[in-house]
């Protein structure tokens, strides 16, 4: 085994390279240490604005997703909403709907106010009130089934039609009738008669008589009245 300065010697299958020595003086170490600073100063505000370029990336791809779910959820409800609205419509509909039709002649029990149709016929003129269509008036016996004092007026009582169509009660015709209802306090168990007028349309056909228990109630029973010219 022999040496030689700033050589390469070899031994058996290894090369050994000469190791170079450390500087030890301050003024190569500042430079070595500046070379460095000016190195990672160089190559930092790059690195530094890639990152910041893939961070704001994701970020836009993100929202860009969100959005597109959030507009899709969108449409969805919107192409649905109608849907939904007609059954909801549909449903309270048909919760004030009389499931059961009565006849004239049979009390109908509607809260605390029992109603009986006695007879109706019909009227082109009534007094000094004359029908633009035909008047439909109709006699029945009011009675209070209750315990307190109930008033009625003519709003609780209507006509409707095959159709579904409703007529309000005539006030300025039955104001002349006997025993107009327009508005009167009915006491606990005294039965009264009533009569009211509905102006509707000729050749109405079959008609139904609704009662309410009050004029704020949505739910109602149906008496039949038959047809008009009846």
């Amino acid at each position: 085994m022999w040496k030689e300065k700033g050589k390469t010697v070899k031994w058996g299958r290894k090369n050994i390279l000469p190791q170079k020595k450390m500087s030890s003086r301050p003024e190569d170490g500042r430079k070595a240490s500046e070379k460095i600073l000016s190195t990672a100063s160089a190559n930092g505000p790059k690195s530094s604005a890639k990152r910041e370029n893939r961070i704001v990336g994701k970020t836009i791809l993100a929202a860009a997703t969100v959005f597109g779910i959030l507009l899709l959820t969108g449409l969805l409800m919107e192409a649905t909403a109608p849907e939904t609205l007609t059954a909801s419509k549909t449903a309270a509909a048909t919760s004030t709907v009389a499931e059961t039709v009565y006849g004239a002649g049979e009390p109908v029990i509607a809260g605390n106010l029992a109603y009986t149709v006695e007879k109706v016929y019909t009227a082109d003129r009534i007094a000094f009130a004359k029908a633009d269509g035909v008047y439909v008036i109709v006699s029945l016996t009011i009675e209070n089934v209750g315990k307190e004092t109930v008033t009625v007026d003519s709003e609780m009582l209507k006509i409707e039609d095959e159709q579904g169509r409703t007529y309000s009660a005539n006030d300025d015709a039955t104001v002349f009738l006997d025993r107009g209802l327009i508005v009167r306090q009915f006491q606990p168990n005294i039965p009264s008669r009533a009569d009211i007028a509905f102006d509707v349309p000729k050749n109405i056909g079959r008609i139904s008589l609704r009662v309410y228990s009050d004029k704020n109630s949505k739910e109602y029973k149906l008496i039949d009245l038959g047809t008009a010219a009846d």
